[in-house]
């Protein structure tokens, strides 16, 4: 379900990226195909441990809900029979009036 998904997006199981030409003087490893220079850097537990418990941020919030978008998305049944819902594909209403 979706929220045993959003259960597994936590700090712990994320991978972090910094990118800079700034950190290229400490980066002590390379790639093997294209050899670019990275390191690798464990996350200080204080860092982890503040991710786990972000501060508010009022700046921030969550947008109204859209009035389009539906909530239900279960089947419902056909407003009239089968017979007559054949018949409207069959015989389509004209476009314009014949003008000749």
């Amino acid at each position: 379900t979706v929220r045993v998904l959003l259960g597994q997006l936590t700090p712990a199981r994320a991978r972090y990226s910094a990118v800079a030409k700034e950190f290229a003087p400490r980066a002590g490893m390379r790639e093997r195909w294209y050899g670019t220079a990275y390191a690798e850097r464990p996350i200080a537990a204080a860092t982890a441990e503040g991710w786990l418990r972000p501060a508010a941020l009022p700046e921030y919030e969550l947008p109204r809900p859209n009035p389009f978008v539906p909530r239900d998305f279960s089947l419902k049944a056909p407003r009239a029979p089968a017979a007559q819902l054949q018949r409207a594909i069959e015989e389509p209403p004209p476009v314009a009036p014949k003008h000749h």
